[in-house]
């Protein structure tokens, strides 16, 4: 289900900096990169959901994004970067990132995260894993 490298594959060809992390991966701006500054930080949520982390120069300073895997959450980024100049500043991204947010179906991401937990239970329950 989780799938770090193909995620990072996916923002690498579009020219996106990121780096595996313990917890998922982490993406760099062009802006931050000499700074050594994470714009995004991308991990596992007990559920076994994605969350994604997006620091904001606004209050709350953080903005999140959930998907069912890293490879959706690449998708997420790499949208949102490919709508834009390849110069646009992180508040264009932010701003383009919840637009492309906003357009993905957040309950069918609840029904696959439900049906995920139903088969893990299961499996557990009957001692395969």
């Amino acid at each position: 289900m989780h799938d770090v490298d193909a995620a990072i594959a996916v923002m690498t060809e579009a020219e996106i900096p990121a780096c595996e992390k313990a917890y998922g991966f982490s993406v760099m701006h062009t802006d931050l990169v000499k700074s050594s500054r994470n714009f995004a930080e991308c991990g596992c949520e007990h559920d076994g959901s994605i969350s994604m982390s997006v620091y904001v120069d606004e209050m709350p300073p953080v903005v999140w994004f959930f998907r069912f895997d890293f490879r959706e959450m690449a998708c997420l980024i790499t949208e949102s970067y490919r709508r834009l100049s390849s110069n646009a500043s992180r508040a264009e991204i932010i701003s383009q990132m919840r637009l492309v947010d906003a357009e993905y179906n957040h309950d069918e991401l609840d029904a696959r995260i439900n049906e995920w937990q139903k088969e893990f239970e299961r499996r557990f329950s009957n001692g395969t894993r």
